[in-house]
């Protein structure tokens, strides 16, 4: 067998390339694995909001969050009083009804039907406005979060900032360090306070 030099070139490049991907895979998996995450990770700065905490501090939230449940509580005796004034019509008619002529009767359970249906028309009127004012005040203190962690992100140049719920939260463990929870209840009581 003929050796040619192309041959021989590929043999030594075979035999170079099989040596690099030893020692690279080699130094790697004999670091630690703490380390070789230290490494990986330490140009990224993260840091996380917890929701809980920050909704049970937030005097805006809260404030707006009162309101919604006052809203909803009208709304609810609202309808109440309605579905007894209704039953009230369904009362006195079941009472009429042996004396009622039969176009009586079907004229008095035509008005009960439709004020059974408007009662459902106003019930779910106001269910869509509760849950309107709801998004958008979800939308608003989004945006209000968004904002000033903006700004309070420029001299602390964190690439990621998560928000952590207890038991509701995709991350399995925050290190305290780096919760600025703190720091963004006092930012947004300042400006909510400065309105």
């Amino acid at each position: 067998m003929k050796w040619t030099l192309s041959g021989v070139l590929n043999i030594v490049l075979l035999i170079a390339v099989c040596i690099l991907f030893y020692l690279h895979f080699h130094r790697n998996a004999s670091q630690p694995v703490q380390q070789r995450m230290a490494d990986s990770t330490s140009a990224v700065q993260l840091a996380y909001v917890n929701i809980d905490t920050l909704q049970a501090h937030y005097t805006y939230f809260k404030e707006k969050r009162a309101q919604l449940e006052a809203q909803q509580a009208r709304m609810e005796k609202e309808l109440q009083q309605d579905a007894q004034k209704l039953q009230q019509e369904y009362n006195q008619f079941q009472q009429k009804a042996p004396t009622m002529t039969q176009a009586e009767g079907e004229a008095a359970q035509q008005k009960l039907l439709q004020h059974q249906q408007q009662l459902q028309a106003k019930q779910e009127a106001m269910r869509q406005q509760l849950l309107a004012q709801q998004q958008a005040f979800q939308d608003s203190l989004q945006q209000e979060l968004h904002t000033f962690l903006q700004r309070y992100n420029a001299d602390k140049h964190f690439q990621f900032i998560f928000s952590y719920a207890g038991g509701a939260s995709d991350i399995l463990y925050a290190n305290p360090a780096q919760d600025i929870t703190r720091d963004v209840i006092d930012g947004l009581n300042a400006l909510h306070a400065g309105k």
